[in-house]
C-alpha cells in the first residue's frame, strides 16, 4: 500500500491532465441532430487516395485524413451476395465509424493538422502492399508534418508519423 499508493495518485493526476488537454468531442445530442446522408454522396465530397489490398479496398480522404472507407474484398453480407462487408464509413453517413490519428500541442498558436487539414500526396496515390502512400502538410511556421501509410497483404494498416522543424 505504501509503495503503490503514490504511483496510483501520480497516474490519476496525469490522466486528468491529459483529459483536460484533449480536444472536445461531439456529444450524444450532437450525434442525434446530425443529418444523415447517403454514404456515396459523403465519400464523393473530398479528393481521396485509393486503398487496394488483396483483402480490403477503400479510400482515405486528403482532407482530415480519417480512415473512413474500408470494406473487405472476400467477405460478404450474405452468402449469396456480392456486396462486401463495410468496416468503416464516414461521418454523416447512416452508420458512421472511422478512425483518425494526429498530433496535440500545448501551444494554441502553433497550427497542427486537424480534421480540416488538406494533405498533399508525395508520390503515388494508390495504397497497395507494394507501394505505401506519403502525405505531407506544412503549417506555415516551419513545421512539416508527414504520414507514411502502409498496408500488408492482409488487414494491417501502419501509419508512421513524423514532424520536421525547419
Amino acid at each position: 500500500h505504501f509503495v503503490l499508493a503514490p504511483r496510483f495518485a501520480a497516474t490519476e493526476s496525469a490522466q486528468k491532465d491529459i483529459a483536460s488537454q484533449a480536444p472536445a468531442t461531439k456529444t450524444n445530442e450532437d450525434a442525434a441532430t446530425a443529418v444523415i446522408r447517403p454514404r456515396d454522396e459523403v465519400l464523393g465530397e473530398t479528393k481521396r487516395i485509393t486503398i487496394d489490398g488483396p483483402e480490403m479496398i477503400g479510400t482515405i480522404p486528403l482532407t482530415g485524413n480519417r480512415f473512413d472507407d474500408i470494406s473487405l474484398k472476400n467477405f460478404y453480407i450474405h452468402l449469396k451476395d456480392s456486396k462486401p462487408i463495410t468496416l468503416l464509413s464516414p461521418a454523416e453517413s447512416e452508420y458512421p465509424l472511422y478512425t483518425e490519428s494526429g498530433w496535440l500541442s500545448n501551444d494554441t498558436n502553433i497550427p497542427i493538422p486537424d480534421k480540416n487539414t488538406v494533405w498533399a500526396v508525395k508520390g503515388n496515390s494508390i495504397l497497395t502492399p507494394n507501394s505505401p502512400v506519403i502525405l505531407t502538410w506544412n503549417n506555415g511556421q516551419g513545421l512539416s508534418f508527414e504520414k507514411q501509410i502502409q498496408i500488408d497483404e492482409h488487414f494491417l494498416i501502419t501509419v508512421t508519423q513524423s514532424v520536421t522543424n525547419n
